[in-house]
């Protein structure tokens, strides 16, 4: 927490802010694993891609990863968000 906490206010003149959340979110335990996978191959295939093929793909990429997953996650840590439990910084 403490390192988290230090690093937030190392980054905070940059406008970087990441919240400390006082509750685990749960749902990054979830699809973490899978979510990282698809991360490393969706990376691999934009930075080999033909440069007209970028923005499509990347289109296509972020909307799957929300899909698989990541969209619960940025839920879950709103509803934290939301209901105070988390350290503001």
């Amino acid at each position: 927490m403490k390192q988290s906490y230090d690093y937030a206010k190392e980054v905070e003149q940059y406008g970087l802010i990441s919240p400390i959340f006082t509750k685990s979110v749960a749902s990054t335990g979830e699809y973490a694993a899978d979510l990282t996978a698809m991360w490393q191959e969706f990376y691999v295939d934009m930075i080999t891609c033909k440069p007209e093929e970028l923005d499509a793909k990347y289109d296509a990429y972020c909307k799957e990863y929300l899909d698989n997953g990541y969209q619960e996650i940025l839920d879950e840590k709103q509803k934290l968000i939301d209901s105070g439990d988390f350290i503001a910084q």
